[in-house]
């Protein structure tokens, strides 16, 4: 689920979605084991620097950690891989054309 914002007027826009994952048995090559269920929270917000055509962006992955397991921070996409915590990214986008 997601629900965004944008004010093209004054350069702002502002995303946020939850995803949800239920939690289920996981047999891949040697990576045998359960996967626990995850529900994030995930925000963009951007801002067009005015007389150019960039845009700076913050996008924050995990914002409040794993919501379905309460006060865990991380969760894991699939057995074997290395849990994931809070990600954030600043970034300067430019439009060419």
């Amino acid at each position: 689920v997601s629900l965004s914002y944008r004010d093209a007027a004054r350069g702002v826009n502002l995303s946020t979605r939850v995803r949800y994952t239920s939690g289920f048995p996981a047999a891949s090559a040697g990576f045998v084991g359960d996967v626990e269920a995850a529900a994030l929270v995930d925000l963009t917000a951007g801002y067009a620097i005015p007389n150019t055509k960039a845009t700076l962006q913050l996008s924050v992955t995990n914002l409040f950690g794993n919501l379905a397991q309460p006060f865990d921070p991380f969760y894991q996409s699939f057995v074997g891989v290395p849990e994931m915590g809070r990600f954030t990214m600043v970034r300067v986008k430019y439009d060419l054309f």
